[in-house]
Formats: structure tokens, sequence, C-alpha cells
């Protein structure tokens, strides 16, 4: 059970780190953060999702708990489930990005409320360690419900333009996007060439991370050889977007929150936009420049949601690719995200690689991923070099240098055991500067 408890979800390698023991307990806990049902439940593809989706449940039934059995879904129609039908609570069995091994949950109260370590799940760490469970009279119902694709189709078209008749390519990654993409774009004009659209739990193609570019190699070649308009990648869960242009190059998953900022500003002048504090400079410079405000968040879907609902934003985007809609209880929608793409294409009529080079002003690392013994230590120590020679260092979401000719940001991961460290300059020269400063602390034994 040790480390399953993440800063916004529950994570870990199934069975040894979460199995259906601990996934009974779970639900056992559960009426400390879901105080009242019915709580819908649902779960991706995963090989060891059905059987910690049925401890969950049956230990959410003996807490007292309701529970709607929602069935297979993506974490963003589990989202829309629990908003559209006024459950008390929702959860989604699943692992996101992570590779096939992990199992994990995501806990959300009514309205969409993501919960987070800091409001709730360290309380049900805390209830595991005691084993301090309620003891209800009667237990909780269990119902079914299979209409969620159909309501979910209807409402995202809702909020669907004019999209013209592009041709795009996109890869499913064995995941629930096979299941989400095709249940709203039926029967509209883009023609849709899908890959890897057979949920497997294996992922036989490749792992379901859109950001790693080995996941993206074979929707790369099918865009270059179907000269598509657009190439689009999904994660496992389906709440991850990334974008390849049509000349098979990555789209930064911060220009595309840019550029959805700025078809929402259009209609809405003005609007608030939310982003992840990593966001490019030209992202807020943007922003600023159609008229809109944006706010920086925390990394972490919960912290953007929370920073959307304080200020009604209409709109927000975070590095990892989450793209969350006002419209849709200020959540991910993997679908909607996509054809804001297309309705912003289809009104340009222009290339989309012509619509986010512009933006491209400045020069980025990326986020880079290291394996690093004695993490804490490592971060401490690049936030002693710096302040040796930059006034400007914050312990905002682990620590943050901010200067006039470059930013830089190392921090723990929330879901893996890694150290991520992020950097953007204003020249190529500073950027190899400090990415090499900050490499010789980070890989130093």
């Amino acid at each position: 059970m040790a480390g399953i408890f993440r800063a916004y979800d529950i994570r870990g390698i199934y069975p040894d780190e979460l199995d259906e023991d601990t996934a009974y307990r779970i639900g056992r806990a559960a009426p400390a953060v879901l105080p009242r049902g019915p709580v819908g439940v649902s779960r991706d593809m995963r090989q060891s999702a059905p059987a910690i989706k049925k401890a969950l449940v049956r230990g959410l039934r003996e807490a007292g708990l309701d529970v709607v059995d929602l069935g297979l879904l993506s974490t963003g129609m589990n989202y829309f489930a629990l908003g559209y039908y006024g459950y008390g609570g929702a959860i989604q069995v699943t692992a996101s990005h992570n590779p096939s091994e992990y199992i994990g949950m995501k806990f959300n109260r009514c309205g969409v409320s993501p919960v987070s370590y800091e409001n709730g799940l360290s309380t049900l760490e805390e209830i595991l360690k005691t084993d301090s469970f309620p003891s209800p009279e009667t237990a909780g119902s269990l119902s079914v419900i299979d209409t969620t694709g159909g309501d979910y189709r209807r409402r995202i078209r809702s909020l669907i333009g004019e999209i013209a008749p592009l041709k795009i390519v996109v890869d499913c990654s064995d995941g629930m996007a096979g299941l989400e993409f095709p249940n709203v774009f039926e029967g509209l004009p883009p023609r849709v060439e899908l890959l890897n659209e057979i949920p497997d739990g294996t992922f036989p193609h490749h792992d379901p991370n859109p950001l790693e570019e080995e996941s993206r190699i074979e929707l790369v070649e099918r865009v270059r050889e179907r000269e598509a308009d657009l190439g689009v990648i999904f994660d496992g869960d389906a709440d991850r977007t990334a974008f390849i242009d049509e000349k098979g190059d990555f789209i930064p998953t911060d220009l595309v929150t840019a550029l959805l900022a700025g078809s929402f500003l259009k209609n809405e002048p003005g609007a608030t936009i939310v982003a992840d504090f990593r966001s490019s400079w030209a992202v807020e410079e943007y922003i600023k420049k159609l008229g809109g405000r944006m706010i920086r968040s925390r990394v972490g879907h919960s912290y953007i949601k929370e920073k959307m609902r304080d200020c009604n934003a209409v709109f927000g985007g975070d590095i990892a690719g989450h793209y969350y809609f006002r419209d849709n209880y200020f959540s991910e929608t993997s679908a909607l995200t996509v054809a804001r793409m297309l309705e912003l294409m289809t009104v340009a009529r222009k290339p989309i690689s012509e619509l986010y080079r512009p933006l491209r002003k400045y020069f980025s690392t990326g986020e880079l991923n290291y394996h690093v013994e004695n993490k804490k230590e490592k971060i401490e120590e690049v936030a002693r070099q710096f302040k040796m020679t930059s006034a400007n260092v914050s312990h905002f979401d682990g620590i943050t240098v901010r200067e006039p000719e470059f930013w830089l940001n190392v921090r723990a991961s929330n879901t893996e055991p890694l150290v991520r460290f992020m950097a953007e300059a204003k020249s190529k020269k500073t950027l190899e500067k400090i990415k090499n400063r900050v490499e010789k602390i980070l890989l130093s034994s």
C-alpha cells in the first residue's frame, strides 16, 4: 500500500502495490471523502481493472454507499456522467498514461470536484492504516446504466461548431479513445483514419503516453504517408490529447493551450484562461494580445480545475496534454478538444503548422524526466545553487527560477518515480547552459 496515495489520485503496480484487498478497503473507507451516494464507478481497459473495480464496488456497498455501475468509460466520460446525472461522487478505475502493470483510481465529489491528497486522499490513507471503517446498518444498492455514451455524444456534439472535411489520423493508443472518439465523431465531416482503436490493456503497439516520442512514431509516419491535415494521439484513459501537424511535427502542448484559448476569446472577449505555470512565455503573451487574462496554476488536474472554478475560467490547459472546458464541468474531454482544434483550422483555412509556428518564439527543453536517487535532496541542491546567483527562486511546486532571460522548474513527479525538469530561454545558448548546469546536479553521484 505504501506510496499509492498520490497528489491527485491513487496509483500503483498491480498486484504488488495495489490489489483487490486494498481496493475493497478503499471502498470501505470511501464515505469519509464521498459522504453520500450514489457513486458512479467506471473503469478503463487495463487487465487488472475488472477485478479492482469489482472489489472497490463491494467495499463501497458494504460501507453503505449506493453504487451506479457505469461500465467501460474514458475518464472524460466518467467526469461527464458525474456532472450530468448529479451523482454524489464518482470513481474511475484507471492508471492513465502509465504502463500496463499499473492500476489506480481517480475520485471526484459531486459537481466534478476532484479529491486530491490535500482534501481527501490523505484521509483515506489514514483510515486504511488503522482499519477504522464505518459499520452501516444496511448495504448500499447496485444499479447499472448504459446510456452514458448517447448522452455524452449529444452533449459534446451540441458544443461543436462548423468543421470542414479535414483529413485526420487518430491514434487511440489501444485505450479508451477507441470507444469515445468514434462515439462522438461518427457522421461528422472529418475524414478519420483510426489507429490502434481496439482497447487492449497490454498496450501491444506502444506505451499509452502521447508525450513520449516513441509512442508517436506510427502516427507520424501515417500522417506523412496519408498527407493528413492533422494527427491526434491519446493516452490510455483518453484524458490527454496531443497533436501532430501536417508535416509530422509534434505541436507543443502549451501552444495548443494558446491556440484553443484564442478560439474562446473570439467568442468571449476578456475571458480568463488557466494554464499550468510551466507554460511558455508565448502562451501568456498571445492570450494578453487577444484581450484575455491568463492565470497560472500548480501542476495537476485537481489544482487547475479548482483555479478555473475560482475565477470562472472558460478554458484551461496543461503541459501534460489535459484541456479543460467550463462547458464540461471544468473537466477534460478529449473529443471536444479535437473538435475545437478542427473548428480553429476550419475558420482559419490554413495548415495547422502556420497557426502555431509564430508562437515558437523561445527555446525550450520540453519536460525532461530523470531517474534520481534522493529526489528531495537533489531538488534542494538545485535551489541552493541557483540562490547563489538569482534572487528569483521560489518553492512553488518544486523549485522555480525566473529571470529575464530564462526560467526553469525542477520538481518530483506526482505520478511516477522521477524528477522532472523543464526550462525555457530567449536564446539557445542560454538554454543549453541552464540545462547542463541542472543536469550536472541531478545526475551527480
